[in-house]
């Protein structure tokens, strides 16, 4: 839920998410917006744990260094990218 005026950071977490689990399990494209993907890294580096702790992430994955922002967030909420 977000707040009037306030941005709802957890809707573009799951919006990055979702979009490219869909697109991964259907074989298109799962590019996403660098710009976006490097926001959602930084929020999902915050709220990783407590995902992690309520189910809504898997454990985070390994993935090799240097890894682009979107794969780093990806990883970090349980997917192999």
């Amino acid at each position: 839920m977000s707040t009037p005026g306030r941005p709802n950071f957890w809707g573009l977490i799951q919006s990055s998410d979702i979009t490219w689990d869909l697109a991964k399990a259907t074989g298109q494209n799962t590019t996403l917006d660098t710009g976006l993907s490097e926001i959602g890294f930084n929020m999902v580096s915050v709220v990783a744990p407590l995902g992690c702790e309520r189910g809504a992430f898997g454990s985070e994955v390994s993935v090799d260094d240097p890894a682009s922002f979107r794969d780093r967030m990806l990883s970090m909420s349980g997917r192999q990218p």
